[in-house]
């Protein structure tokens, strides 16, 4: 176990001096206990450490990559003039080497040097044997990593349900879809269950196993034992009449997933800690780093078992005909998951861009860290349902052709809209619900919201039109508006041309904001939806409560007054509940088991029925993810790891946090000087915001919101004001224009090259 982890710590190492360092003490242990000296980077000239024996000089380089490149074999001709007396050169590698490919090395290594000087290559599958053996050196330079992956690969009786649905998601590495994920989890439970040598029966692994992972049923034994025959006849198990015991192969292939599982975990750790980086334009010290991953991951394990658990209950509750009863309150949100991160740190700017660089990670899609996350999250819901599809996969589909599903604004944009994270999510539940006998339906409100997302269109395009399709960092951090974040997709993509704007939009935008009759033909004639029946004078009541209820949790400007937006919001909210309730209670007059699932990341509106509970289902309102999730659990139905991605987070955020926000970062984009790190853009508006209000009150004038600020800075008498304001807020929230690196990363350059010219006419 322990070699495992350090050639998946090894093989992931991304810092080239730490590499060095423990290369070098490996190698003084392999020269028996000679002294290898650490040499300057800017002087090495190519020794990242040497050692005087008798037999001549020892020396070691180091490389992050298995190639002999341009840089390294300079590095090597020069050492070959410098150095008379070599008598070891090791060539040590962070990635894993065949004995094939350390043959072609040393022969490239041999004819730059011409000598007969010992060539020693090794891989990280080599300098992980010697490692193990020497534990204290590995502990030295990599024990948080290590002591992190020995708490989630090594079970343990104290290891905590989280952690070991871990370390068996772990194990799903590189599956893309449902099934093949269920499928790996099968095999590596039962694998790891059969490690004690014992022999069992189907029988008995279903009991131990079921007990394992605290499931709530009893896995079905003809599943059990499909699994157990195919690991037979891949060798893996062997078989004595109906007992099973694990082989020889078996046993070689726990070791190969503890390598697989490890090397993914620390892949994720390395991926994280990069893009973190990456947001926050600045280096994070190893220690803090510890605390910010310790954190991150015991939210997001915690969250995702919470989830899985509650997606069962959710399957089992509409296979029962029992009362729905969502637990919301109890998923970690982005939100919540930023905030603990931010807390790991004592410094009031640094808290609020870890909590930035969190919720930017986990909101785009395409993000490595997502992806990550997507796969780990998708493997412990499927994890918390074994056994769940042999008793519901039929029973389910037969269900799921009495539940209608109505999408509410922000799914029905994700349908519409092929640059929204959801898109391939709910093209999936709109396809395969339908393929079931299961109607999708189109409500008035939500008809009218979104009509009035393809009016407002047109301003978000004449803003960001200048630099459309742009990257899709940009795409998703800058462009407010799901129509033109759609448009601008079709358009990298090579399936729009900026001039084609008025053409696309006029697909979905009416002669007036709130004019719904082109949206309405679009949804009929490309996925032919239903309607939703609308709520008459006999929901009136319901209606009037359910506003009363919204208007109370609306949004409140600085006098506790809601917003006008925020009222009509409510209206509309109010009127589709209503239309809900009548819909629902007219067509169980027909069938009598009939369900009408409002699909929704709205947690507003999943409260509004836990309070009135007019629809005497218990809950009405079910999240992307749970619809998708009782698709996976129908027999020959796979979801792909794209579309489940929405198992991830259920909540979505805006675009930004205000149009104050909207429009400084959007003059940023168009300057082609400033090099501004995304999540350095709370600290900026912040900055931004009190010097606005300082420099207004000192002229006698007051603001209070965001929307006052931004009239204020943009106003064209205030328009110098403005930019002096923005230069300074640049200024002091260190943020570097592109000049500035760029002279910065040069002048690196020279000093390194006026080193090494010093340090060659000393030589000579």
């Amino acid at each position: 176990m322990l070699e495992s982890i350090i050639k998946a710590v090894v093989t992931n190492e991304k810092s080239s001096m730490r590499f060095e360092n423990f290369c070098n003490e490996l190698l003084s242990i392999i020269e028996g206990g000679a002294f290898i000296l650490n040499t300057s980077q800017t002087w090495d000239l190519a020794k990242d450490g040497r050692a005087k024996l008798p037999t001549g000089s020892v020396f070691a380089c180091c490389s992050l990559t298995d190639k002999l490149d341009q840089k390294m074999a300079t590095d090597i001709k020069r050492l070959a003039v410098f150095e008379k007396n070599i008598g070891t050169l090791y060539f040590c590698t962070s990635q894993i080497l065949s004995e094939y490919r350390c043959q072609i090395l040393k022969e490239e290594i041999r004819e730059i040097l011409k000598s007969e000087t010992f060539i020693n290559i090794l891989g990280s599958n080599h300098l992980s044997q010697i490692a193990a053996k020497n534990e204290s050196i590995p502990l030295k330079y990599y024990k948080a990593e290590i002591e992190d992956c020995k708490s989630i690969l090594k079970p343990s009786a104290e290891q905590s349900d989280q952690d070991s649905a871990l370390r068996l998601a772990l194990f799903t590495t590189g599956a893309e879809e449902s099934i093949l994920i269920r499928d790996r989890l099968y095999k590596g439970s039962i694998i790891e269950l059969l490690v004690d040598e014992r022999w069992r029966t189907a029988r008995d692994c279903c009991i131990e196993l079921s007990s394992k992972l605290k499931l709530s049923r009893l896995i079905d034994e003809d599943i059990i034992t499909t699994h157990l025959n195919e690991l037979v006849d891949c060798g893996q198990v062997n078989k004595t009449n109906k007992t099973y015991q694990i082989s020889c192969e078996g046993l070689k292939e726990i070791e190969k997933s503890n390598e697989r599982a490890a090397s993914n975990f620390i892949l994720g750790r390395n991926i994280f800690r990069e893009e973190l980086i990456k947001e926050m334009g600045q280096t994070i010290s190893d220690d803090h780093f510890n605390k910010i991953w310790t954190t991150t991951k015991e939210h997001l394990t915690q969250a995702f078992y919470t989830k899985g658990k509650s997606l069962v209950e959710l399957a089992a509750s509409i296979l029962n005909g029992e009362k729905l009863h969502q637990t919301y309150s109890s998923f970690t949100t982005i939100k919540d998951l930023s905030i603990a991160v931010a807390n790991t740190s004592t410094l009031e700017q640094q808290r609020e861009e870890l909590k930035t660089a969190v919720l930017d990670l986990f909101t785009t899609k395409e993000n490595p860290v997502f992806q990550w996350f997507t796969q780990i999250c998708a493997s412990f819901v499927a994890l918390c349902s074994l056994g769940l599809e042999s008793y519901s996969g039929k029973a389910l589909a037969e269900a799921i052709s009495k539940i209608g599903l109505v999408f509410d604004t922000d799914v029905l944009l994700s349908l519409l809209c092929d640059g929204e994270r959801d898109h391939e999510s709910v093209t999936s539940i709109q396809t395969r619900w339908k393929i079931l006998g299961s109607p999708v339906l189109i409500a008035d409100p939500v008809l009218m919201e979104t009509a009035h997302h393809a009016w407002i269109a047109d301003a978000d395009f004449k803003e960001v039109q200048n630099w459309l399709p742009g990257t899709l960092d940009d795409r998703t951090k800058l462009v407010g508006n799901a129509f033109v974040r759609s448009f601008a997709t079709l358009m990298s993509g090579g399936k729009a041309r900026k001039n084609q704007w008025d053409k696309f939009i006029s697909q979905f935008k009416g002669t007036d904001s709130w004019d719904k009759s082109k949206i309405k033909q679009f949804i009929k004639s490309e996925y032919n939806f239903e309607e939703l029946l609308q709520s008459t004078s006999i929901e009136d009541d319901i209606e009037k409560t359910a506003f009363k209820l919204l208007s109370e949790i609306a949004r409140k400007d600085e006098n506790g007054t809601p917003h006008h937006k925020e009222i009509d919001k409510a209206k509309r909210d109010a009127k589709l509940y209503a239309s809900l309730i009548r819909h629902t209670k007219t067509s169980r007059n027909a069938d009598p088991n009939y369900i009408c699932f409002l699909v929704s990341s709205s947690r507003r509106l999943a409260k509004l029925e836990s309070e009135l509970n007019k629809s005497e289902e218990g809950q009405i309102v079910i999240t992307v993810s749970m619809a998708l999730y009782l698709l996976s659990l129908i027999p020959n139905v796979s979801i792909g790891l794209s579309s489940m991605s929405a198992f991830l987070f259920d909540e979505r955020l805006p675009a930004f946090n205000s149009g104050l926000e909207r429009t400084l970062v959007r003059i940023i984009k168009k300057s082609s000087e400033i090099d501004m790190p995304w999540a350095k853009r709370s600290t900026l508006i912040q900055n931004v915001r009190d010097q606005a209000i300082d420099l207004a009150r000192r002229s006698g004038h007051r603001l209070h919101t965001d929307k006052e600020i931004e009239e204020h800075l943009l106003k064209q008498e205030n328009l110098t004001t403005t930019s002096t304001i923005l230069k300074r807020a640049i200024n002091e929230s260190v943020i570097d224009t592109k000049t500035t690196k760029e002279n910065i990363e040069l002048k690196a350059k020279i000093s390194r090259l006026e080193d090494e010219v010093r340090h060659l006419k000393k030589k000579r």
